[in-house]
């Protein structure tokens, strides 16, 4: 409006002549002066006015990345424990977590678990997703149990034990898509070999892609990653659990038998019974990669999740097996896990143990830890 009422008293006071006609002369600086308004306000809400984005999730029809909580069940899951290299864990926690978070993650002893889980039916719980209906899924993740605390100097006060996946394969893609985007968890593609009948496994294998050879010139190819032989049923009559908790006191048992080096051991052998508790919490880095510099995350953080049993069916402990796990470039699981001292294409590890469990979990919604804040551009 000033803008108009400026003009209008140049022309009348003659200053200069207009060959417009009024009105239309009138209309087009209402338009200017419109335009000016709508800068200075949008100039405003910019820099000086807080705004609330709107960050409601647009669905696709074709979601893949179903929402969250998730009722799992029928859970067949062939674990085994095998010793590893505290330096090596400790390194992964340095490398993934020790980042900038207030807290400080070390290793809550020296093994890692391998699970290999042929998994029934994974379905949200929640609308619109729970309509839907549910995926099958099959999936090896290796388990690295670590402490979460704080450090002041060289003394550390553990608060609480998680377990972060530091390699997961499924063989769909929701799964996948899901446990990436939503918790943050390393999935890749794979196949697998599981037993025709659960518990009755002699063999299990994973096969992934991977580079065997670091080159500009280099293909990608499937390949063996692991491979599992057992001598036994893991689920005979005479190592068969119908109760879960007695089954968790023999956990503990065959970790203190085996006598695995646990740090801050005046914590308590509370923490080591809780290693595979009827809930049992997951830590992950969640980050994505920046559009604009690929060096840098344009998001990163810690992230802890929770898995709940909510039914026990079954459960066995054996000592009869053998894991081979095949390394490559692109895959240095024995290297970064400090499971064999072998440099070889090809490490056969014989586990402290080995178990079968089958049951129902729900996976829950999970909790920022720490979030980095996003520099400006």
């Amino acid at each position: 409006m000033r803008v108009i009422l400026g003009a209008l008293s140049k022309i009348l006071a003659g200053e200069f002549l207009i060959d417009k006609n009024p009105l239309t002369l009138i209309q087009e600086l209402d338009l200017k002066g419109q335009k000016i308004e709508e800068d200075f306000s949008q100039l405003l809400k910019t820099h000086f006015c807080k705004q609330t984005p709107n960050r409601k999730y647009i669905e696709r029809v074709d979601e893949q990345a179903f929402n969250q909580p998730y009722s799992i069940k029928g859970t067949e899951m062939y674990g085994f424990v095998m010793k590893a290299e505290y330096d090596s864990l400790q390194k992964l926690c340095d490398k993934y977590f020790n980042i900038g978070s207030s807290k400080f993650y070390c290793p809550a002893a020296s093994f890692v678990v391998l699970t290999l889980n042929n998994i029934k039916s994974l379905q949200s719980i929640n609308t619109p997703d729970y309509e839907k209906g549910s995926v099958s899924e099959q999936e090896a993740i290796f388990w690295v149990p670590i402490l979460m605390g704080t450090k002041i100097g060289t003394f550390f006060k553990p608060e609480k034990l998680v377990w972060f996946m530091s390699y997961l394969f499924v063989d769909n893609t929701p799964p996948l898509v899901s446990g990436r985007e939503i918790y943050g968890f390393p999935k890749q593609l794979a196949k697998f070999t599981f037993p025709s009948q659960p518990g009755k496994a002699d063999f299990l294998s994973v096969d992934t892609l991977v580079f065997k050879k670091f080159s500009p010139d280099s293909a990608a190819q499937e390949a063996r990653i692991v491979e599992v032989q057992t001598e036994k049923s893991l689920n005979n009559q005479s190592n068969n659990y119908q109760d879960f908790s007695a089954f968790l006191a023999d956990i503990v048992k065959n970790i203190q038998i085996k006598q695995v080096n646990i740090p801050n051991f005046d914590i308590g052998f509370n923490l080591i019974s809780s290693i595979l508790e009827e809930k049992v919490n997951v830590i992950s880095l969640k980050e994505f990669r920046d559009v604009e510099d690929p060096s840098i995350a344009c998001y990163k953080a810690i992230v802890n999740s929770s898995m709940v049993v909510t039914k026990f069916h079954q459960a066995a402990i054996s000592t009869d097996s053998s894991v081979s796990i095949f390394n490559y470039p692109s895959h240095k699981i024995c290297q970064e896990l400090g499971l064999s001292e072998s440099n070889s294409d090809k490490a056969t590890i014989t586990p402290l143990f080995s178990f079968y469990l089958n049951f129902d979990f729900r996976l829950d919604n999970g909790t920022v830890l720490w979030e980095e804040e996003r520099q400006k551009r």
